[in-house]
């Protein structure tokens, strides 16, 4: 009989408990920094190296702005060159956005390791657009 009590005690506890409002703690950021996903990482550092090689621009100069996935409609990562063939086949990869001395260099790139440079805004003789 008196294990019902308690049985009871700790129910009542318990839902009490989960019933409480939540924390700032448990809370999200504001404004939370933009992160890379995991399967991103590998194309995002070969993009910040490809601005290093191609325009001398260090990796601490670097800040990532935006990667998203994208699915591109064939192997040209949505940058096609003119008069290239492609091959046709959807491509899963990313859009990364990169921002360093003023410009935002924009990379086109498929899951694994092939980065395209698409574009630069604003585009200037020093940057000069792909």
């Amino acid at each position: 009989m008196k294990k019902l009590p308690l049985f009871v005690l700790l129910s009542v506890l318990l839902l009490v408990t989960a019933c409480q409002p939540a924390t700032a703690a448990s809370t999200p950021p504001a404004n939370p920094a933009p992160s890379i996903p995991a399967s991103a990482e590998a194309v995002t550092r070969s993009s910040i190296a490809m601005l290093g090689d191609k325009f001398a621009i260090p990796a601490v100069d670097v800040t990532v702005s935006k990667v998203t996935p994208m699915t591109w409609p064939d192997a040209s990562l949505g940058c096609p060159g003119i008069g290239v063939m492609y091959i046709q086949i959807v491509t899963p990869g990313f859009q990364i956005l990169l921002e360093a001395r003023g410009h935002v260099f924009t990379f086109h790139t498929d899951e694994k390791s092939l980065v395209v440079l698409c574009s630069i805004n604003p585009p200037d003789e020093i940057y000069p657009t792909p």
